[in-house]
């Protein structure tokens, strides 16, 4: 049972959104629909076909020439059967707008600073109807 510091029942659910996120050729926009405020969304991110140790995502706010990384994480795993990296953001991260998600793969006996770009998906965050 959730409840706040004072012993209350929490008066928000929290919901859980999942999107499957496949890299698309031709370079269109995946459009996915804003959540709201107090949803967690679950983007799940393409692995690619070969299994690095680990992965690093990093989702990316376009603006014009102007970017911004609003999440990012270098000592994932992924999951599914190895084809899948969940990445998991508060609603509020995902305003209305174009957005990167980039998965890049590392094997552990690689230099530090090595990975290798497996995926870039565009996003275009839509207002809610």
């Amino acid at each position: 049972e959730n409840r706040n510091l004072r012993g209350e029942v929490a008066s928000t659910p929290m919901i859980t959104r999942f999107v499957a996120l496949e890299a698309v050729r031709g370079g269109n926009a995946r459009p996915i629909e804003a959540p709201g405020e107090g949803e967690l969304i679950t983007l799940l991110l393409d692995a690619g076909t070969v299994a690095y140790d680990t992965y690093r995502a990093v989702i990316t706010r376009r603006d014009g020439a102007r970017s911004e990384p609003i999440w990012s994480r270098a000592d994932l795993t992924s999951e599914l059967n190895g084809t899948t990296i969940p990445v998991t953001l508060q609603g509020r991260m995902l305003r209305p707008g174009t957005y990167e998600a980039k998965v890049d793969g590392r094997m552990n006996d690689w230099p530090a600073e090595r990975f290798e770009q497996i995926t870039l998906i565009e996003l275009e965050v839509v207002p809610r109807d």
